[in-house]
């Protein structure tokens, strides 16, 4: 009597579907750990350690990737520091700069900091890196958990931080874009 699996016949005898066959079953068991692995990706994220800044602390986070993938180093010259914790943020901010550019930055010794860690990792790759690019000025990017955590801020509103040689004079958080840019204006 013979006992062979009757889908045994069925299936091609080549390598290279034998080898589709092993590579379907990899992904798939890929997928399987993947999805029994996500409460685990989506964990808490850890609590930072670090105090909040305030005025009098030096600002001594100065090293930032920007969206091209290139490091920038905050020179000294520095005054104002634009944080931005969320999307909310970014977009009230992007309507009144994107006309403005860079230069305008500058003029005013500015750098605005985005806080994108909790950004999904396609999603950023995917979409938004891509269009942060499009931008006529500069975003320090902070990828990870903790180093934003420094920083005051509320949801949807903007933080600004003046600082001389490095010292944190005064700390105000704006509710929009304008009113941000008010304030530039303003000294």
């Amino acid at each position: 009597m013979n006992h062979q699996d009757p889908r045994a016949s069925k299936l091609p005898k080549n390598p290279i579907a034998q080898r589709q066959r092993r590579k379907f079953g990899a992904i798939a068991w890929a997928a399987f750990l993947l999805t029994m692995a996500s409460p685990l990706l989506l964990a808490e994220e850890p609590v930072s350690v670090e105090p909040q800044w305030s005025e009098g602390d030096t600002f001594d986070a100065i090293r930032y990737e920007d969206q091209f993938g290139n490091i920038q180093i905050l020179s000294s010259s520095v005054r104002n520091v634009v944080f931005l914790a969320d999307m909310d943020a970014k977009d009230s901010l992007h309507e009144v700069l994107q006309s403005r550019g860079d230069e305008y930055l500058k003029s005013k010794n500015a750098v605005i900091i985005a806080d994108i860690h909790k950004m999904p990792y396609l999603i950023g790759v995917m979409f938004a890196l891509p269009a942060m690019r499009d931008y006529s000025y500069t975003l320090h990017l902070i990828r990870t958990a903790g180093p934003g955590d420094r920083f005051p801020k509320k949801p949807g509103q903007m933080t600004l931080l003046r600082l001389k040689d490095r010292k944190i004079q005064s700390i105000d958080i704006y509710q929009s874009g304008n009113s941000l840019i008010e304030a530039l204006e303003a000294r």
